[in-house]
């Protein structure tokens, strides 16, 4: 609807920025941020308004930061994954792993 909306009025526009925050249909929480010319796109998070220019900095530490340490903590994961998969595979090298079970203290 607010797409409609603001896309009807493209060469006058309501000069807004809006943010939808809802349910996906997995039942997670996702945001819609629409532009003045009514273009959606889905965002990790948003924010508009007056206090944006506060807003955002702290947004961008808390939430962006740790979800782009686990995107290159997961590439560095599958990195050593499959070095080690060539390596076996390359040179036949046999992977055994040690287990010792530790005594318990009585």
């Amino acid at each position: 609807m607010i797409s409609i909306l603001m896309y009807g009025r493209r060469f006058f526009p309501y000069y807004t920025n809006t943010v939808v925050t809802g349910l996906d249909t997995d039942g997670k929480g996702c945001i819609f941020a629409f532009d003045p010319v009514g273009s959606m796109t889905k965002q990790l998070y948003a924010c508009e308004g007056s206090a944006m220019p506060l807003i955002l900095p702290i947004l961008d530490a808390y939430v962006s930061l740790p979800a782009k340490i686990l995107q290159v903590l997961s590439h560095i994961y599958l990195f050593i994954y499959l070095f080690i998969r060539f390596l076996v595979k390359t040179h036949q090298i046999q992977v055994k792993l040690n287990v010792q079970k530790k005594k318990q203290l009585k």
